[in-house]
């Protein structure tokens, strides 16, 4: 029977439908899974269910020659290089099925950074409220103008969300025309009170939220990351928020995850962190699952897959 790692836990409905027609390999060091587990690990692997937390590279490929499928639960490949996968490895993810929870986390952030959520908490459990009184005030989100870097399907739920709680919304889309509604990427940073981003990984994305942008965007606005760390310079941002050029920001996503606590980001009381949660739903997380063990039996069977990146690696 194929040999399959599984690098995430699965619930035991889906473990039977792997056992089913291969048999599941469970790393020792968890789910995380160690590169020097999983390297030897390699020679003896026909598939895997991994998540963003696993990274599949040449240097592992080139150690394991019956590797045919890499079934990623998650919508982003940047753990997976693809020119090393060729079409050799079906690569495989997991898009949409989490669209509408990253979307709602995005807004709920939003709303979080505007009414002073987090800090209010502290404010009452610190007896603050008691000694001083009152509530340090907040702001309306009605009214405001919530700016989009990228508009995907997360994206777009994002807009449909914050228009229905009366913000105004602009989306700047690569290769987005004006003709089809889309803005500047400058005239969004520009004129937003919030800006929400919504970008794969890539290397023209990485890095790509620097100084110059954040220096771009209206003083006393906001920031909001649900789409990978790496696009921010981190230490571009904790300059514009400790200057207090930016008002705060919420990042559920980091360059480095998991975030260490003593990462300068966690000293500042303006700054909102997530571990990575914005498609930790029970419903979002099945969902997922689900279509990756799909994908994952599909490619062992040498049938097209639900969704895969690269189709010629199936042979039908």
């Amino acid at each position: 029977m194929p040999r399959v790692l599984i690098a995430l836990p699965l619930p035991e409905d889906l473990l039977a439908r792997i056992a089913a027609t291969a048999t599941p390999v469970m790393p020792q060091s968890g789910l995380f899974s160690s590169p020097a587990e999983l390297k030897a690990l390699a020679p003896g692997l026909d598939g895997a269910v991994i998540t963003a937390n696993t990274r599949i590279d040449a240097s592992l490929l080139a150690l394991a020659p019956r590797l045919r499928v890499v079934s990623n639960c998650a919508v982003g490949l940047d753990n997976i290089d693809l020119d090393a996968c060729g079409d050799r490895v079906a690569v495989c993810n997991t898009p949409g099925v989490q669209d509408v929870a990253v979307a709602e986390l995005a807004i709920a952030l939003v709303m979080a950074l505007a009414r002073n959520l987090v800090s209010n908490d502290a404010y009452v459990r610190s007896g603050e409220w008691q000694r001083k009184g009152g509530a340090p005030l907040g702001m309306d989100i009605r009214g405001k103008r919530l700016g989009l870097i990228g508009f995907g399907g997360i994206g777009r739920n994002t807009a449909r969300l914050a228009r229905a709680l009366g913000m105004e919304v602009v989306a700047f889309k690569p290769r987005g025309l004006p003709a089809d509604g889309f803005v500047s990427r400058n005239e969004v940073l520009a004129t937003s009170d919030f800006v929400s981003l919504h970008l794969p990984l890539t290397a023209a994305t990485r890095g790509s939220m620097g100084a110059s942008d954040f220096a771009r965007m209206k003083r006393g606005s906001f920031l909001i990351n649900t789409a990978r760390g790496a696009i921010i310079d981190e230490a571009a941002l904790l300059a514009a928020l400790r200057s207090g050029h930016l008002a705060g920001a919420a990042l559920d996503v980091m360059a480095e995850e998991p975030m260490a606590p003593d990462h300068p980001l966690c000293a500042l009381p303006n700054v909102i962190l997530q571990p990575h949660a914005a498609g930790a739903t029970r419903e979002t997380r099945r969902g997922m699952e689900e279509m990756a063990v799909a994908n994952l039996l599909a490619a062992l069977e040498r049938r097209q897959p639900p969704v895969i990146v690269n189709p010629n690696a199936i042979e039908e």
